[in-house]
């Protein structure tokens, strides 16, 4: 009875209010380009309201659906659990083919891998069923190695953090028999050797870490262009007669790097191939605007030239940029030539004090 009353008041108050919409003066024009619709203004309100009713409820449906992936990962994970309990009670009862079962349900499901299936292998031997236990320790293998590798890894970060350089380097040479070409062994290899300015095992390396892309485009370039130089700067000091091959060695794309281009256009200098050290730094200027050092570069070989008015006015032109050794030196030189004593001294203590 108050059911029908209250169905019986609702549909009252519906008659009412329908009524008073429908007597309601006013009306809604919409005008779309060529055309317009106009209709009364309790429609245009109910209209207004039914939209945000089903925007309402397209927004709570998306919420469920979004909670989906959730409650799915929870039923797996307690199905997962559950199917651990039963594998751990036929463990308990010596029930081996019923506990492999189990454990091989829950690799299958990726859960605790590689332990279910070194436990499904135990089960499997405890009955008797060799080639299904060769099968499940072959499955694990590989997760174990790779839990192996990651261990080593992380000792060998603790070597890095220590800065224990040559340390680290021995590791790696010992990890990299069992795990040759590995990108992460590889990338900690470069890292100590550049602390420990091993420049020839780096240069060495480069193409492997090319060809593994360990390093971005740039990184590459940055890493590469430097071990070429101080390889070049290295061999000049201790093995000169080792500079041209090395030179030859270095990828074309490096010889218009200023840096690499300086190395060696310092060793022309010293061996007095003027010409060619003028060559090798015409190639690198292409790619390089002017600074100090490019600068600097030009006035060593404008002198070894005997060209002094070119070697004095970029040598200038490079301190006015930043003030540097190999400038002043250059100046210290023409002075000295000039037979200026006095500014050629001051000339190479300037230098001497930026060294």
């Amino acid at each position: 009875m108050k059911r029908f009353l209250w169905v019986l008041a609702v549909l009252i108050i519906a008659v009412v209010l329908g009524v008073a919409l429908i007597n309601l003066p006013g009306y809604v024009l919409i005008q779309i380009s060529h055309g317009s619709v106009a209709m009364p203004l309790w429609l245009a309100g109910l209209g207004i309201l039914f939209s945000f009713l089903l925007l309402f409820i397209l927004y709570r449906l998306w919420a469920m659906v979004m909670v989906v992936p959730g409650m799915i990962k929870r039923y797996k994970q307690r199905r997962s659990m559950q199917g651990l309990q039963n594998a751990l009670d036929s463990l308990l009862s010596t029930d081996w083919l019923k506990a492999e079962l189990h454990f091989k349900r829950l690799a299958r499901a990726q859960f605790l891998l590689p332990y279910t299936q070194l436990m499904a292998a135990n089960c499997a031997a405890k009955s008797g069923r060799i080639e299904a236990q060769e099968a499940y320790v072959k499955l694990a293998r590989p997760i174990l190695a790779r839990d192996a590798l990651l261990i080593e890894l992380g000792k060998l970060d603790i070597l890095i953090a220590a800065e224990n350089f040559q340390g680290l380097i021995t590791q790696i040479q010992k990890l990299k028999v069992q795990y040759p070409s590995n990108p992460g062994l590889l990338r900690r290899e470069i890292l100590a050797l550049q602390q420990l300015k091993a420049w020839p095992q780096i240069v060495e390396l480069l193409a492997e870490s090319k060809q593994n892309a360990l390093f971005s485009e740039a990184e590459y370039e940055k890493m590469a262009s430097e071990a070429y130089a101080m390889n070049l700067t290295r061999a000049i000091r201790y093995a000169p007669q080792t500079v041209d091959e090395l030179w030859a060695a270095i990828p074309e794309q490096f010889h218009s790097h200023l840096n690499v281009a300086t190395a060696y256009i310092r060793h022309l200098l010293k061996a007095q191939q003027a010409d060619l050290a003028e060559a090798v730094l015409q190639k690198a200027l292409e790619h390089h605007a002017a600074n100090a050092e490019s600068l600097a570069l030009i006035a060593q070989v404008s002198l070894s030239k005997r060209d002094y008015i070119h070697a004095r006015q970029n040598a200038e032109l490079s301190l006015s940029s930043r003030p540097n050794a190999a400038a002043y030196s250059v100046l210290a030189q023409i002075y000295e030539h000039a037979g200026d004593m006095p500014k050629a001294m001051q000339a190479y203590k300037q230098a001497a004090g930026l060294l």
